[in-house]
């Protein structure tokens, strides 16, 4: 795409940029909706391109029913661009853009924390990059900011996936692949797992925590020289393919997933979520964790133990990610109950008559994956049609 497709987008940014060190809350807050502007006008640029420049096309249906919602065209975009935006998180924007509204409409008075401006600042940036091809120079911030970490998270992602098309593997990666072709090992899948939930976190938080950003960025920096040094075997390699196949074929533990009734009456049910591993390869496992995908309209009821993560969407569906670190040994042979009945993590659920309905419109599943300490993740998928009797 040429760069006159951005001209906008980049003035705005640069409009924000001439206010973001004035350090004033006016100019923070002018700042703020600036970089917010630019987001919208990439957003709103990107979908209404010709196919020829964009590789896509948006029905028309689609833009007329998201019409002026920004969540709406943001879920459009991730939709139609997704294979551009590793890195960048769909939660994220949304949730700079409700500060922005906060700050546009209750403004008087307000200022904005730097991490935040900075974070999103330089989001943008990778937005105006990703999209358009448009170089745009990190912010000036210091370098132990929020910002940074988003830029090397987006780095890190941005890295692993283009060696894995240097391989022949397309399409959206999976640790597993990555595992199997050796650009990463167990112990850079429980470091990655962290860092982004660590990374999501900090982006969400509601008080910056400075020690605890310079510590994920100190590393995310020694990762980015490993994964960039790492070596990819070569796409005509006829071992790629039977490495790949044999990671997913030959799984290191099995993961069972069901239901209990806990309370049922006319109107609702109530269940418990019941989740047992079985680790069916040796070595024995020291530690593992367990990551959920979970329905976000589905209400919890209860749960404990869990760790919450980002937010993903999934075809047009928003979904929750839970998060479960297991510090108990596993043994070969041996099934292990990890939430639910004695367990010490819990995570209870309703369904009701609306959301029954709405299963059967457009179903909607439980996405999991494993990450074992000596082996490659194991990732799988149980429909909610057997989660509940509703």
């Amino acid at each position: 795409m040429q760069s006159t497709w951005a001209s906008g987008a980049s003035e705005l940014l640069r409009h924000a940029d001439s206010h973001i060190n004035l350090n004033t809350a006016f100019d923070k807050r002018i700042a703020f909706i600036s970089i917010d502007n630019c987001v919208e006008n990439i957003i709103r640029t990107c979908l209404s391109l010709p196919p020829k420049k964009s590789g896509f096309k948006v029905k028309k249906q689609e833009l007329d029913e998201a019409g002026n919602s920004f969540p709406k065209l943001l879920s459009l975009l991730f939709q139609y661009t997704s294979e551009k935006l590793v890195g960048i998180d769909e939660a994220d924007i949304e949730h700079y853009h409700r500060i922005r509204n906060t700050l546009y409409h209750n403004g008087t008075g307000l200022s904005v924390d730097d991490e935040y401006l900075i974070a999103y600042r330089d989001i943008a940036g990778i937005l105006l990059n990703n999209l358009f091809d448009v170089s745009v120079a990190p912010s000036t911030s210091e370098s132990d900011s929020l910002g940074k970490l988003i830029i090397n998270w987006n780095t890190i992602e941005r890295n692993i996936k283009e060696k894995l098309e240097d391989a022949g593997v397309s399409g959206t990666y999976k640790w597993e692949e990555a595992f199997a072709l050796g650009l990463l090992e167990p112990s850079d899948i429980q470091l990655l797992t962290e860092l982004r939930m660590a990374r999501n976190r900090l982006v969400h938080s509601k008080e910056i925590d400075k020690e605890d950003i310079r510590y994920w960025l100190d590393v995310s920096e020694k990762f980015i020289p490993k994964i960039k040094s790492a070596q990819t075997p070569s796409a005509s390699d006829p071992s790629i393919d039977l490495k790949v196949s044999q990671s997913v074929a030959t799984a290191p533990a099995d993961v069972s997933i069901s239901y209990k009734k806990l309370n049922i009456t006319q109107e609702i049910h109530n269940y418990s979520l019941s989740v047992s591993v079985k680790l069916l390869q040796t070595p024995d496992q020291n530690f593992f964790r367990i990551s959920f995908l979970w329905p976000a309209h589905i209400p919890i009821t209860k749960i404990n133990g869990f760790e919450e993560g980002e937010e993903q969407n999934i075809n047009g569906q928003l979904y929750r990610e839970y998060a479960l670190f297991v510090n108990k040994r596993l043994w070969p042979g041996q099934a292990m109950k990890i939430v639910g009945g004695k367990a010490a993590a819990v995570l209870e659920y309703e369904f009701n008559n609306e959301i029954y309905m709405a299963r059967h419109q457009k179903a909607f599943d439980l996405y999991y994956t494993l990450f074992l300490q000596s082996w490659q993740p194991v990732q799988g998928v149980v429909s909610f049609g057997s989660l509940n009797n509703y």
